[in-house]
Formats: structure tokens, C-alpha cells, sequence
């Protein structure tokens, strides 16, 4: 059966850097246009404790100290390794002096950087202008990088991640296309590039595939250094960049490690954020592909967004009988189809779906379980694959026609959906503007999440609204999970109880916590006030 080895028509055309320049300054400004009523919002969620709470985070000197130091020293350790997102921390308190508008202002910058490197590298990748232009613009709007773009502590380590993840596979495109002197430069930016993404994150260790993955795609094109005469030199010189890459693995292996080596190894996953992790493999990865159909539907119909989808939002197969089952089976076998498929038809829809693949599959709990069941942020990098497939199989219908043609059409198709993707994330930005706001508005998207009802619980408490705070306080605490597993949102009733003055439902309440081996010393110095005080009966 013939093969088509791409979709282009003309492979040979290149995009150069320079011809990108206005391109890429409209990306730029896109990207921070759509998400800049986020630089106005505050602190939220584990930016308390993360950042604002953290000293270490406050001085330029205590730098050093970060590269030894767990990700959340000195709160606790959890086996997160990330001392560039830290040290980027510390540098947004030095210009900003703590203020969140420094931070939002660093990630929306962030953000229009890896939108401007999504473009360079597909149309280095792509040789084909409207694609990369179409495909980066998409990217830049896209409603599903709210939760990276607006929150601080949430999205860092993903924006710096993918930033420069993006930059090394840009580099080393550009290896393959160069020698000499200008070839070890690439060589070691890459290199370089991979050491600061895994320092950021650690799930940019997939790196090497991506890498690969471009290597099966990308073609020198005409000027380019055509590969050695040699079998035996081209083999090196095609190896030489994975070598540098497996020491950079090796290296990163060794600072981890000496940096944690108190503390343990990898995140031990909490069946709270993360159900899937006391199932059997077999579940668990069957459940995994079930959430990636999620995945999917969040990057097709952004509509409902939620920034916490733990128990017991989300139902996982917990048994061999479950119907469900079946469903996890067929999904594998498309996915594995699609990448068949796509290989026999263009090497560029492979690399697309298989860059979501690769990209995604270490953070879906599917080859180990993570801190999270389901989290929005973990698309953003896997997004670049999933925009493009979408951008290629749009250009479709015009793919035999001229390029200034293809780049009118897809103009014309993606335009409404760029507009309504572009609304859609300055509309959740806003709902990332405080805690409250946040955990009201998403109380509606994820309520059979157990935090999601608990924090809901605490934004009307915060706002003196007891009485509602009470019944998102009941609401978590009937789906299953003991004091001992999750006090919160127990805790929480017996503050609420205490404000509305019920006071004999607040003691008897906290009484029941104290025998489940539940204790607060905030709440039992405000009873031992309320005793001392007490003019009627004994509470």
C-alpha cells in the first residue's frame, strides 16, 4: 500500500526565523491579550502556602538554597524537585516585593513566550507557514491554559516547563540542519534548554521521545547540511544529541537526589486527589484512558472547567465486571488505529498524535499513578499535538492547493474559533480573580468533589454565610470520607456551628472529632474561650 510521507505539497519550502518576526510578535500579543485581566487577581489555592507563606522565596541569596531544597520546603516534603520554578518565585518577589501582580504578569509573559516557540518549532518542523501560524494562534486562546496562565503555583512549573521543552526541540531541529561550530552551539542549547524544563517540572523528562519523535518527521531542507557520506559518522552524528540527552537525565538523576534524599523518592499520591492510585494496575490504567477521553472533550468543548476534579468527582472502574471496561479496551485500540493510520497518511499527523501521546501518558496515570486524578494544567504541553492534528486535518480540504490558499482557508475557518475561544479564557480568567470567587463559581462544575464542596464551604464562610457554608460542609462530608481521611470540611461545621452561636452542636461535634483522633488547637482555644465566658447553661 503507498504511503504518503506528508501532507505538504511543497516539503522543501523553509520558514525562517526572520520572516517569523511580525508573525510572532502577533502571537505574543494574542497570547497576553486574552489572558491579561488575569495580572489583576490574587493569590489562590497552594500560592499560600507555596509562596506567599515560604521565606525562602524572598531573598536572592537563599537561591542556592533552592537547588538543595524540596518543592514545598519548609511547609513539608513531598518528593517535587522544581528549583527553577522556585528561583523564578524569588525573582517575581524581588521586582514585585510579594505583590500577585508581579507573579500573573511573569505567567502571562510566560505564556505568550511558549505561544511564540510553538510557532518557531512547527514551522521549522512543518516547513509550512499558514500550519504553524494557524496551529500557535489556537494555542495562544485556547481556554484549557486558564488554570496555568491565572494561577501562580498551579500553572508555574507547567509554563516553564513547556517553554523550555519547546525551545530544546526547536534546537534540536535546528541541529539536524547545521554542522560545525553552529551545530555544537544547537547541540548544547538543547541540551541546556532540557536541563532547565526538567528543573521546572518533572515531567519534561520525555523529552529524548519528543525529540525523536521530530527526528521521524523533520527533513533538511535545500541550503541544509545534507547528511555524512558515512553510514558510520552519520549514525554518530544522529546519536551524539541522545548521548548529550541521557546526560542531562543522568545529571538531573544525581541533583534530585542529593537534594532529597531525606525526603522520598517520587510524591506519594493522596487517594484523596487521586482515587485511581489504590486500584490494580490493570483499573487504574483503564480508568486512566477513560479520563483521557475527558482530556479530549475539555480541548474540544472548553465549557466547563473546574480547577479540581478529586474524589468523588469522577468514577473510576473499580471492578473486572464493570461494562466500562470495554469501553478503555476500544479506546486503546483507536488510539492505537489513529497512530497506525496517521503513519500510513502523513508523517506530520503521526507526529501530532503522537506528541499528545508521549507528552500526556506520563502525567495521565496511566504508566505511574500521579498526585492528581484529572488537572487541566497537565494539557498544556500535550495541547501542542492535539492543536495540531486539529490544524492539519482542517487544512484538509485545501491541502492540494497553493499555500497562500491554504492560509486564506484555514483564516476563514479557525477565525469564529479563535474569537470564541479567546472570550471563553478571559471569562475564566476572571474566575480565578480570589479564592472566593473560584470556589463558588466551580462548585456548580465539580460537585461530587469533596474539596471542591469544602472550599465552597470555606468561601461562604469567609463571607459570614454560615448557613450555606454549613450545608457544603455536610455535602463533603457524606460522601464517604472519615474525619481521620479529611477533617476539613468537619472542622469547617464546627466553626460555622461556633459563629451562628450553636454553641452545644459545635462542642458535641468536635467531641466526635477528638474521639476519631481529630484535633485543632485554633478550635479548642475559641471553646475553651466560649467556657470561661459562658453565662447560661453548660454548653
Amino acid at each position: 500500500m503507498h504511503r504518503s510521507t506528508d501532507l505538504n505539497t511543497h516539503p522543501s519550502v523553509d520558514v525562517t526565523v526572520t520572516a517569523l518576526r511580525v508573525p510572532a510578535a502577533l502571537i505574543m500579543i494574542v497570547a497576553c491579550t486574552v489572558f491579561v485581566s488575569s495580572a489583576m487577581n490574587g493569590f489562590v489555592l497552594d500560592d499560600q502556602s507555596i509562596i506567599v507563606d515560604n521565606p525562602m522565596l524572598r531573598s536572592l541569596s537563599d537561591i542556592p538554597a533552592l537547588f538543595r531544597s524540596d518543592y514545598w520546603e519548609p511547609t513539608s516534603r513531598q518528593g517535587l524537585y522544581r528549583p527553577v520554578t522556585t528561583t523564578s518565585y524569588v525573582i517575581d518577589y524581588a521586582i514585585g516585593a510579594g505583590s500577585p501582580l508581579g507573579y500573573h504578569v511573569t505567567n502571562i509573559l510566560l505564556h505568550g513566550a511558549t505561544s511564540v516557540l510553538v510557532l518557531l518549532v512547527l514551522a521549522r518542523l512543518t516547513r509550512h507557514f499558514g500550519l504553524a501560524w494557524t496551529a500557535a494562534l489556537l494555542f495562544a486562546v485556547h481556554p484549557i491554559h486558564s488554570e496555568v496562565v491565572a494561577g501562580i503555583a498551579a500553572g508555574r512549573p507547567d509554563l516553564l516547563a513547556t517553554m523550555f521543552l519547546l525551545l530544546a526541540l526547536w534546537c534540536h531541529i535546528y541541529l539536524r540542519g547545521t554542522a560545525g561550530r553552529k551545530s555544537i552551539v544547537f547541540h548544547v542549547a538543547a541540551a541546556g534548554a532540557y536541563l532547565l524544563a526538567v528543573l521546572s517540572k518533572e515531567s519534561a523528562i520525555v523529552f529524548p521521545l519528543a525529540a525523536l519523535l521530530a527526528d521521524i518527521v523533520y527533513r533538511p531542507g535545500e541550503g541544509e547540511t545534507a547528511p555524512s557520506a558515512s553510514r558510520s559518522a552519520h549514525r554518530r552524528r544522529s546519536l551524539s544529541p541522545y548521548a548529550a540527552y541521557l546526560g542531562v537525565a543522568c545529571l538531573y538523576g544525581l541533583l534530585r537526589t542529593w537534594a532529597l534524599h531525606s525526603g522520598p523518592a517520587l510524591p506519594d499520591p493522596s487517594p484523596l486527589d487521586n482515587p485511581l492510585v489504590s486500584l490494580p494496575a490493570v483499573l487504574r490504567t483503564a480508568s486512566a484512558l477513560l479520563i483521557g477521553i475527558r482530556y479530549l472533550g475539555l480541548l474540544v468543548w472548553p465549557a466547563r472547567l473546574s480547577y479540581d476534579y478529586s474524589y468523588a468527582q469522577l468514577s473510576p472502574i473499580d471492578s473486572v465486571t464493570d461494562p466500562r471496561l470495554l469501553l478503555a479496551l476500544a479506546t486503546l485500540l483507536l488510539l492505537v488505529a489513529g497512530l497506525w493510520l496517521s503513519w500510513r497518511v502523513s508523517r506530520l499527523l503521526f507526529f501530532a498524535i503522537a506528541f499528545y501521546v508521549v507528552t500526556f501518558a506520563i502525567v495521565s496515570n496511566v504508566a505511574v499513578p500521579i498526585g492528581t486524578i484529572m488537572a487541566e494544567r497537565l494539557t498544556y504541553l500535550p495541547s501542542v499535538g492535539f492543536i495540531l492534528a486539529v490544524t492539519i486535518l482542517l487544512r484538509w480540504p485545501f491541502r492540494n492547493r497553493s499555500r497562500p490558499a491554504q492560509l486564506r482557508w484555514l483564516m476563514l475557518v479557525t477565525l469564529p474559533i479563535v474569537v470564541a475561544l479567546s472570550w471563553r479564557s478571559a471569562d475564566r480568567s476572571g474566575d480565578w480573580a480570589s479564592e472566593e470567587s473560584l470556589f463558588l463559581h466551580d462548585v456548580a462544575v465539580s460537585p461530587g468533589s469533596a474539596k471542591v464542596r469544602t472550599n465552597a464551604g470555606v468561601a461562604y464562610s469567609r463571607l459570614g454565610w454560615h448557613e450555606e457554608a454549613l450545608e457544603q460542609f455536610a455535602v463533603a462530608a457524606e460522601m464517604g470520607l472519615t474525619p481521620l481521611m479529611y477533617p476539613t470540611p468537619y472542622l469547617g461545621a464546627v466553626r460555622s456551628l461556633y459563629n451562628l452561636r450553636r454553641y452545644s452542636a459545635a462542642v458535641g461535634l468536635y467531641r466526635e472529632l477528638v474521639q476519631a483522633g481529630v484535633r485543632d488547637p485554633e478550635i479548642e482555644a475559641g471553646l475553651d474561650r466560649l467556657r470561661r465566658d459562658w453565662r447560661g447553661p453548660p454548653p
